[in-house]
């Protein structure tokens, strides 16, 4: 199953990981609105994905709820944390954001797709 609106979505996804990135590669710490960001279209894109899901019986819908929500989490932690301006912090929330867009969207969403 094919979904335009989950593709766009998805776009939209990587346009905010990128915003981010930009900013870490400007050596810019306005982090937290873009996050705030992140996490207003994680909440829309939390919602709509598993719902399509459900439609077409994913075999792996309750798995892929859970790393929605740890990838929550994981944001919502970073948020807190920011403010300490820990170097290492930053860096490896980026990476793992980087990690985890690819892997969602490339990985598992494709089995969804199939």
């Amino acid at each position: 199953m094919h979904d335009e609106k989950i593709d766009s979505q998805h776009q939209e996804l990587f346009l905010i990981a990128n915003r981010v990135m930009d900013l870490y590669d400007t050596g810019s710490k306005e982090f937290i609105p873009v996050f705030q960001d992140l996490l207003k279209f994680l909440s829309n894109h939390f919602h709509t994905e598993p719902m399509l899901m459900k439609k077409i019986n994913y075999p792996n819908l309750e798995t892929h709820i859970r790393e929605h929500d740890f990838f929550v989490d994981k944001i919502q932690e970073f948020m807190t944390n920011h403010q300490a301006n820990d170097e290492q912090l930053t860096s490896n929330m980026l990476l793992y954001l980087r990690n985890w867009v690819s892997t969602q969207t490339l990985n598992s969403d494709l089995t969804y797709a199939r």
